[in-house]
């Protein structure tokens, strides 16, 4: 789905690597931290990562709900928006899911990052809500629907808005489909504003 209502875009997180991570769990309360060492950004530098999160679970009379907050930061490997000098990175993201009923659920996140290098955006807005399919007899399925406001960068962009919608079908242990669509709006500075409408359909087989 659309990396803004995925993963915050602001805190940069990386795929695999070589690292170390920590693990703590007591009751409700979670912490998470992790160094690693990156092969390449975008620019071709070598960069460490540090990222930590602490989390809180709880469980009410509306049921599961999971609190968050991610630091994560970066060292100075980054190009500035002129390309000529090398700064670090850092941001935070807190998140917000609950359970509203059996059936529905929802979620909001708030993040910010540094914007002294080169980045799209440095703060995003998000939510949405989900409707389990045990509402209209189909238990295993789900309906997503979710909203981003994020503001740009140290570039050309000056904001973004996207909105999606899918369906996730289950037809068994094996087998799901889900069709998606999506409405991007971008402002940039100095070229033309584009708005686009994507449609998609994603067929996934677990075994």
């Amino acid at each position: 789905m659309n990396p803004a209502l995925t993963n915050g875009p602001n805190v940069f997180l990386p795929s695999y690597d070589l690292g170390v991570s920590l693990q703590w769990d007591n009751s409700a309360w979670s912490l998470r931290g992790v160094v690693m060492d990156i092969g390449e950004n975008d620019d071709g530098n070598n960069f460490s990562f540090y990222g930590l999160q602490a989390g809180y679970s709880v469980n009410n009379q509306l049921g599961t709900g999971k609190y968050r907050i991610v630091i994560a930061g970066a060292s100075e490997d980054f190009l500035d928006p002129t390309g000529s000098q090398l700064e670090s990175r850092a941001g935070v993201l807190l998140s917000f899911d609950q359970e509203f009923s059996e059936s529905i659920g929802g979620w909001v996140r708030f993040g910010w990052q540094t914007d002294d290098a080169a980045v799209d955006y440095n703060a995003i807005d998000s939510g949405g809500v989900d409707f389990k399919g045990s509402s209209w007899g189909r238990k295993d399925d789900n309906i997503g629907i979710g909203y981003a406001w994020i503001n740009g960068g140290s570039l050309d962009v000056r904001q973004s808005q996207v909105a999606e919608a899918y369906y996730r079908i289950v037809f068994n242990d094996l087998f799901a489909m889900t069709a998606d669509i999506q409405y991007q709006q971008d402002d940039y500075d100095n070229t033309p504003d584009p708005n686009r409408f994507t449609a998609g359909l994603r067929l996934a087989a677990e075994f």
